[in-house]
């Protein structure tokens, strides 16, 4: 089975293929970029509007993230749960590695990484955010990294 592989350039957006996919890209366009099946998700809770597009497959290859789009439905946050592997200059985590693994990855290419909770780390000046099985599911025994989280804003986990 071949693994999907998306690039991450934090401040900037994704990579897919050869297709660059900026933050701020219309859901449309993200859509028409993507050519895959994907379940609308939009829901309302608390007065704050999730707007965001459910994939299962990416060119036949089972994955599953959501891509997260702002008020106006430009693309804003990336959740990744299976079956992607990120590159991120030029080093790469993915769902087969334990988290610390994952996190002592990241460490090489990030100077400002805070664990937030055991199982749980933010790279500040990468805007992106893991989470191990455990701190996911509450399986205290699962310490594969399970949750990649990336956004072109991300001053709501700082507070």
């Amino acid at each position: 089975m071949m693994t999907i592989s998306l690039e991450y350039k934090p401040d900037n957006g994704i990579v897919y293929g050869k297709t660059f996919i900026p933050w701020g890209t219309t859901r449309k366009k993200v859509r028409e970029t993507l050519q895959s099946e994907y379940e609308i998700s939009d829901q309302e809770f608390a007065g704050t509007v999730s707007r965001r597009d459910i994939y299962n497959q990416l060119k036949g290859q089972p994955v599953f993230l959501f891509l997260i789009y702002d008020s106006n439905d430009q693309f804003s946050e990336l959740e990744i749960r299976s079956g992607i592997e990120l590159n991120i200059f030029d080093k790469t985590i993915n769902f087969e590695m334990q988290f610390w693994d994952a996190v002592d990855t990241l460490d090489k290419v990030s100077s400002m990484q805070k664990i937030i909770d055991e199982g749980e780390a933010l790279f500040i000046d990468l805007k992106l955010s893991l989470c191990s099985g455990a701190s996911m599911s509450g399986d205290q025994e699962d310490n594969q990294l399970s949750y990649i989280y990336c956004a072109q804003d991300i001053s709501h986990l700082l507070d």
